[in-house]
């Protein structure tokens, strides 16, 4: 790694693609439908893919703002989405084909068209930020309103521009997140929106777990969407207080191979009817760990290989 990484970024980032593959992995083999496992997979889902965005979002701006080529600034961070995404969708495609768990060719990449969603609008979130940034003349206050008030206008009918709108303020607002945690004064201040961060986010969720049938209320994907702005400044604003100084470790590690990680954990997904085949009777919860295990730690493996296997360089860091 040539450049100097934000620690406690990438602990962050670690601790949330552990708990996407933990959602995941729960969901894949029904715990989620238990009493408790329903309750964690909720919490999960309530903040993980907001301050996923938040994560992603975080540094672009001043990357942006800073970068002398522009155009290949832009290409560069666009192929290294692309290349990774379209090679372990046709692994997964073929996966699901061969193993015949869809019905034809097609459902196969319907399916995994839906399973990597999120780097699809990611792309689309570091192709459009620019734009709106040129045609704004670098005003983000006015970026943040448009983005902002279509999200609450469009998100209150539950519907998928809605949900966009909502991912893109918080990539966009993320750049906010960032100037105040780098300011060297106030504090308390910090602190301060810190807690009133976390008491808005555990509020909000009690009122979805009380008045809305349990957890009912976080299924719905723009309440889950308002749970997660609160839930992504305050765990940024923990894991930079707490985490300042902390060296490089095993879950900064994986948070250097997020979307690695998310790719191989789907491949695992694919691939593991062969895996339940051969070991038939291991109950649900062992399956779910194994799935965890599994998912985050080969891409960290094979990162050890990429020095002599050019191949997997071009798939893990291509443009780096």
């Amino acid at each position: 790694m040539g450049k100097k990484r934000i620690v406690w970024l990438d602990m962050l980032k670690g601790f949330l693609i552990f708990s996407v593959v933990l959602g995941h992995s729960m969901q894949y083999t029904e715990l989620d439908e238990t009493v408790l496992g329903e309750k964690i997979w909720y919490f999960i889902y309530s903040f993980h893919m907001m301050a996923f965005f938040a994560a992603s979002g975080f540094l672009f701006y001043p990357k942006w703002i800073l970068a002398e080529d522009k155009k290949k600034f832009l290409f560069r961070r666009e192929i290294a989405l692309i290349v990774p995404t379209a090679v372990f969708s046709a692994i997964n495609v073929l996966l699901r084909f061969l193993t015949h768990q869809d019905q034809s060719l097609l459902a196969s990449v319907s399916v995994t068209l839906k399973s990597f969603w999120f780097l699809g609008v990611l792309m689309l979130l570091e192709g459009f930020y620019p734009l709106l940034l040129i045609i704004c003349k670098n005003k983000r206050l006015w970026i943040e309103i448009l983005l902002g008030a279509g999200w609450l206008v469009c998100g209150f009918w539950n519907n998928e521009i809605g949900k966009f709108l909502g991912y893109f303020f918080i990539f966009v607002f993320a750049g906010r997140i960032k100037e105040m945690i780098d300011t060297p004064r106030g504090g308390g201040a910090k602190i301060a929106i810190e807690i009133g961060s976390l008491a808005i986010f555990v509020v909000a969720l009690l009122v979805c777990y009380r008045t809305q049938g349990g957890t009912d209320g976080i299924a719905n994907s723009y309440v889950k969407l308002l749970l997660g702005l609160p839930g992504s400044c305050w765990l940024m604003l923990l894991f930079s207080r707490i985490f300042a100084n902390t060296k490089e470790n095993p879950c900064s590690r994986l948070g250097q191979y997020t979307m690695q990680i998310y790719l191989v954990h789907q491949i695992l997904f694919a691939f593991s009817p062969y895996l339940f085949g051969l070991l038939p009777s291991v109950v649900p919860i062992i399956w779910m760990c194994i799935l965890c295990v599994l998912g985050n730690l080969i891409p960290v493996l094979l990162e050890k290989g990429m020095d002599r296997t050019p191949g997997l360089r071009l798939v893990f860091h291509p443009m780096r």
